[in-house]
């Protein structure tokens, strides 16, 4: 309890009373005066003010205060100055490197202007220098001057210098009986394929005989069931002319980009398949193989597969490459489609397949003929000639395990399968002409069960 008086000459006597330094809120406080008991009870607020202090503590304080504030702008000072010690130190640095970066490229620029003008005086292409230059800096900055000057890329520019200059020798002749033994050798049955075929063949040589232009190109659709050998045809068909084969696959193909480009628009754009075999080739006589041509995709976002493909089938025989901007001649050019179910073409494709091919599926007897042309073909080819003897009742059980296929590729992989497994095994090791190793059923049966 305070008890307090009197202040001096003050009465205090009925007047509220301000005490310092106490809390806000009080439990009792008790005032005395004459008698007189006032009472503030419970948590009541009580006025407070600031103690007052004497000089001395003032300005103890004052000087506290403006120390803080002195070390608060010390430190500001302090953390600006380093910034700037920092800020200064990287731009010395960037630009120290940026003055060595643009020595070095003057240097590298002088000498690509010496090299250019050399190679204009020696009358070379801008490409030849390019590929010419032995320095690869100077030859990366002789190909950005290629694209400032042409206003595309140097792979570009490549590009249409290689379909610039492919061969333009005239088409020979080809031998009519080696590209039946060719066809014959590589390709059982599938008579009447290489009927048309050899036909087209001659015409052919007709037309270089008396030279006369061909005004399209050859077209052959071959449709059936798949492992029906079409796509090896197509091969034998390449090697029979002594021209490269270029196979394209339109199964889930979206959009006409595979076969005529990308627009140059974004990064990744590249030419067609078209162009490319060309440009890999160096010619534009090559057989074209476009498989699965049934299975391509519908979308028309991007334009479709199929439009593509009819441009190269008609009498313009050339087909616009959207990232080159150039046409691509198919004229010298052969043709083939496959199909696994004819009926699902559309009638502009059909219109456009006059020589249509239909396979039947496989018989007991081509399966069979295919199993001993692939036994022979891997007993010549790894010298097993005269030690191993297939026996019939063999080749009837390589056809018994495939006679619900309706093509030969299940039955030609099991025979290369069989002669790998023969290979390794002791009794061939141990064959000798005089006692050859014989593949019968039993035998069969047994080594390719261990396969499985």
């Amino acid at each position: 309890m305070t008890n307090i008086q009197s202040v001096g000459n003050y009465n205090l006597k009925n007047e509220p009373v301000i005490v310092d330094n106490v809390p806000k809120y009080a439990q009792r406080i008790s005032f005395k005066n004459d008698n007189n008991d006032r009472f503030v009870r419970g948590n009541q607020p009580v006025r407070t003010r600031p103690a007052i202090l004497n000089p001395q503590d003032q300005m103890i304080r004052a000087m506290e205060a403006q120390q803080k504030q002195a070390n608060k702008e010390k430190r500001n000072k302090n953390l600006i100055t380093g910034l700037s010690v920092a800020a200064t130190a990287l731009m010395a640095i960037y630009f120290g490197k940026a003055l060595y970066k643009d020595h070095l490229s003057s240097k590298v620029q002088k000498a690509t202007e010496e090299a250019m003008n050399a190679g204009k005086k020696g009358g070379k292409s801008i490409i030849q220098m390019i590929n010419e230059c032995p320095d690869e800096k100077i030859k990366r900055a002789m190909a950005e001057e290629a694209s400032k000057e042409f206003g595309v890329s140097v792979k570009k520019i490549n590009a249409l210098d290689t379909l610039a200059h492919l061969d333009n020798t005239p088409p020979k002749k080809i031998d009519i009986e080696r590209a039946k033994r060719i066809l014959d050798e590589e390709v059982i049955g599938m008579d009447e394929a290489k009927e048309k075929i050899i036909n087209h063949l001659k015409f052919r040589n007709h037309c270089i005989e008396n030279n006369i232009p061909i005004d399209t190109p050859f077209v052959l659709a071959l449709d059936g069931p798949a492992g029906t050998a079409k796509t090896t045809l197509a091969n034998a068909v390449a090697k029979a002319c002594d021209m490269p084969h270029k196979e394209i696959s339109m199964a889930g193909m979206t959009g006409k980009a595979p076969i005529k480009g990308s627009e140059p628009v974004y990064s990744g754009s590249s030419w067609g398949e078209i162009a490319d075999a060309q440009i890999e080739h160096k010619t534009r006589r090559i057989v074209y193989t476009f498989d699965e041509i049934e299975k391509a995709g519908t979308s028309e976002h991007n334009g479709k597969a199929e439009d593509a493909l009819l441009s190269l089938m008609d009498n313009r025989h050339f087909i616009a490459d959207d990232f080159l901007g150039v046409d691509i001649d198919v004229l010298d050019s052969i043709i083939i489609t496959t199909s696994n179910n004819y009926e699902k073409l559309t009638e502009p494709m059909k219109s456009r397949l006059s020589k249509v091919v239909r396979i039947k599926p496989y018989t007991d007897k081509i399966k069979r003929d295919i199993a001993k042309f692939k036994a022979n073909k891997f007993m010549k080819k790894y010298k097993m000639e005269g030690k191993v003897n297939m026996t019939e009742n063999g080749y009837d059980a390589l056809v018994r395990r495939h006679a619900d296929k309706k093509g030969g590729r299940e039955i030609s992989n099991e025979v290369n399968d069989l002669m790998e497994r023969i290979v390794i095994d002791d009794r061939f090791s141990s064959a000798t002409p005089e006692k050859p190793f014989n593949i019968t059923a039993d035998v069969i049966n047994e080594l390719l069960l261990k396969l499985q």
